[in-house]
């Protein structure tokens, strides 16, 4: 019953496609995989580009000209038995809302600690869980 509601439904909004669907575009565009790169957002915003490989770069450029501070500078933290070092970057398995509205991504986010914690890592003390 419920494959039948959303065949109709798909096919009453113009949604549904036989085999025999050939669309007709009004332009076409050849990209070249091989010259895609992986990159990451930000660091200020999100939709900022930065290449994979320019990563460390740009973390650098931020920690010295955004927040003035020197690349592996110890810190104590306030009332715990442990430091931190500037310019140390954690990843954690979810991190934003981006992650979280993605399943495929909390999946694997999921198996990846999984796997993490079966290797024998564990969070530091700073990570909220």
């Amino acid at each position: 019953d419920r494959i039948a509601l959303v065949e109709a439904y798909a096919k009453e909004n113009g949604f549904w496609r036989d085999a025999d669907y050939a669309p007709i575009y009004t332009d076409t565009m050849h990209i070249d995989m091989g010259s895609i790169v992986p990159a990451i957002s930000g660091p200020k915003r999100p939709q900022d580009y930065v290449a994979l490989t320019e990563g460390q770069n740009a973390f650098r450029r931020e920690m010295e000209e955004t927040f003035k501070r020197p690349m592996g500078k110890e810190v104590a933290v306030k009332g715990e038995d442990y430091t931190m070092e500037s310019g140390k970057v954690v990843i954690a398995s979810i991190t934003s809302c981006t992650n979280t509205s993605n399943p495929y991504v909390m999946i694997g986010a999921g198996l990846v600690a999984r796997k993490a914690a079966a290797l024998g890592m564990d969070r530091k003390p700073w990570v909220k869980t």
